[in-house]
């Protein structure tokens, strides 16, 4: 988990566990100093919480918690719960979400029916879980509702299904006190080359959380042992996964790194040891694991002020790409992850990511070049032989839908969902999926928006299916 200190940050001293197999599931952690969810809009910040987290962190009672924004005429729009109901554990809350916008569009009201659900935890940091479930909403509309309208809509037998099954997941939640850690005796091994022993008892100190033990054998350290002190106070893991030595006599470690509440982290640094003291001359992070195929590795890799995507074959490499990377370069920071090979090893693909925006980029390996860049989202697949592309893509924020085939090797549309079938943007739940037994991709969309009162309703479902390796509808 991941909390951040900055209190306009969304993760201010929470984090957000999402699930990409239903994306109205969302579980909300975060800490007794955690103040509440700002209104989603910077300008509005001022004006305080939309919600009372401190009520619910104080009784521990779902029916407590509320939403509500109202702060006229300063600030014109507003969010408040029109119809509320707590049993069982659960509260359900219907909310009525007002927005003014400029003429000719004028004011527009938005409803969403969310279930919500409370666990308290036992890890004595992050304690609290409040958990969701988005059952429906509506489009932006020119005429309010009432609760009984948009309730008459949507009840049915699906929706208590529906509810009950959320009761049943967060009844299935359960907390644990955390494993503390436990750290193995230093083993000696006189046979072993005393450099390789040095490294590996440097970064033992620090997993043991001998950190000044860990100073002292540094040569001639580029920061002073308060520092030092200060920096490594909260690693929480620092375990040596493989160690040698290079032919410029230098030694190379790679170690699993974890600073207490932030990503896990592969360290690679090599050493220059000079009577008994370790001097590190390069040094960098590898960040969401390493892909691997076919003796080819690719990871992202934090060096220096960059971020970096790596393509290595042994100790030959090529960097595919790079972007400015600090701890606080705000703005323009560039990250990469979710990095992978396709089935054959041809291509290369990642996401770019940087403030506000991201972008999943193909790189073709043999061509040593981009091959396409596209929206980030759901399914990212290139079938087994590698002639089709399969994109699922619903950003919210950056308002991308997108459901397309594309031929390869040159990325040309083979299918395109929505332009075939525009009334798919109308529905909350989409997800995609290979079936890979079926040889089968499936596009599939659930739970329509509710439409204007003269629009015909539309489907609860439609799914559609395409051979994998041919692209045909199986519908």
């Amino acid at each position: 988990m991941v909390a951040d200190k900055t209190e306009s940050n969304l993760y201010f001293n929470s984090v957000f566990v999402s699930f990409p197999g239903n994306q109205n599931v969302g579980v909300h952690i975060f800490n007794e100093q955690y103040p509440g969810q700002h209104y989603p809009n910077a300008g509005a910040y001022i004006y305080g919480y939309q919600d009372n987290i401190p009520a619910l962190k104080q009784t521990r009672n779902i029916c407590d918690y509320k939403i509500a924004f109202d702060h006229r005429p300063q600030y014109p729009d507003t969010k408040e719960e029109i119809f509320s109901e707590c049993r069982s554990g659960i509260k359900q809350a219907l909310k009525e979400h007002v927005q003014n916008f400029w003429q000719p569009i004028g004011t527009r009201y938005s409803y969403n029916l969310t279930y919500f659900g409370y666990k308290h935890l036992q890890n004595n940091e992050f304690d609290h879980a409040l958990i969701s479930y988005s059952a429906t909403s509506t489009t932006q509309l020119s005429q309010p509702l009432t609760s009984q309208q948009f309730l008459a809509r949507y009840n049915s037998e699906d929706s208590t299904k529906t509810l009950k099954e959320f009761e049943n997941f967060v009844e299935s939640f359960q907390s644990f006190q955390p494993i503390k850690k436990t750290v193995k005796p230093f083993q000696e091994n006189p046979q072993e080359d005393p450099d390789i022993t040095l490294v590996r008892r440097y970064f033992w100190f620090l997993d043991s959380e001998k950190i000044e033990e860990a100073y002292q054998i540094l040569a001639n350290p580029d920061t002073s042992k308060e520092k030092f002190l200060d920096a490594q106070k909260d690693l929480y893991k620092a375990s040596l996964s493989g160690v040698n030595k290079l032919s410029n006599g230098s030694v190379e470690a790679w170690v699993d790194w974890q600073i207490q509440n932030s990503e896990p982290l592969i360290k690679r640094a090599s050493y220059q040891i000079h009577a008994g003291k370790l001097t590190e001359i390069s040094s960098e992070s590898i960040h969401g694991g390493i892909a691997e195929h076919n003796g080819l590795q690719a990871y992202a890799a934090r060096r220096g002020n960059t971020d970096n995507v790596i393509l290595a074959k042994g100790r030959e490499e090529t960097i595919v790409e790079s972007g400015e990377w600090s701890a606080d370069c705000e703005l323009r920071c560039t990250l990469f992850r979710g990095i992978k090979f396709s089935p054959k090893g041809n291509y290369l693909s990642y996401v770019k990511v940087g403030y506000e925006w991201a972008e999943r980029k193909i790189y073709d390996i043999l061509k040593k070049s981009e091959a396409y860049t596209f929206a980030p989202g759901g399914l990212d697949f290139i079938n087994p032989s590698e002639t089709l592309y399969f994109s699922c893509v619903r950003n919210d924020f950056g308002g991308e839908l997108q459901a397309k085939v594309y031929q390869l090797p040159g990325f040309e549309v083979k299918v395109d969902l929505i332009k075939d079938h525009p009334e798919l943007d109308k529905y909350w739940n989409y997800q995609c999926a290979y079936l890979s037994e079926q040889r089968l991709v499936r596009f599939e969309f659930s739970e329509p928006y509710q439409p204007e009162s003269d629009q015909p309703p539309l489907a609860q479902k439609q799914i559609f299916d395409f051979d994998s390796e041919t692209g045909q509808s199986k519908n």
